[in-house]
């Protein structure tokens, strides 16, 4: 009988094990979703500045530049896995050519 045996019950560890870490994978992309709408909503009420991803752009498998919009400003920020590099600011309200 294939269902009995050895075989069956690592098989049914194997399933059971699956099954826990599905669970805890939905459960912690759930809670990971709530808590930052919850957080988003928190900072906006109180009138802390927000942080904004405008674009990103990977340049290298392990480097990629962001542009970040934060309390009025923009950032252009170069990161590898090691560092992270302000490569320029400016007002959000200054004209697109100008880097301050």
């Amino acid at each position: 009988d294939l269902a009995t045996g050895p075989d069956a019950a690592g098989l049914g560890s194997s399933l059971l094990l699956l099954a826990v870490t599905g669970a805890a994978g939905a459960g912690a992309f759930w809670w990971r979703k709530v808590r930052a709408r919850h957080s988003t909503a928190v900072r906006a009420r109180s009138g802390h500045a927000l942080v904004a991803r405008l674009a990103s752009q990977p340049l290298t498998p392990h480097a990629s530049v962001h542009a970040i919009a934060w309390n009025g400003e923009e950032y252009l920020v170069g990161c590898t896995q090691q560092q992270v590099t302000l490569l320029a600011r400016r007002r959000l309200d200054a004209a697109p050519g100008d880097g301050s």
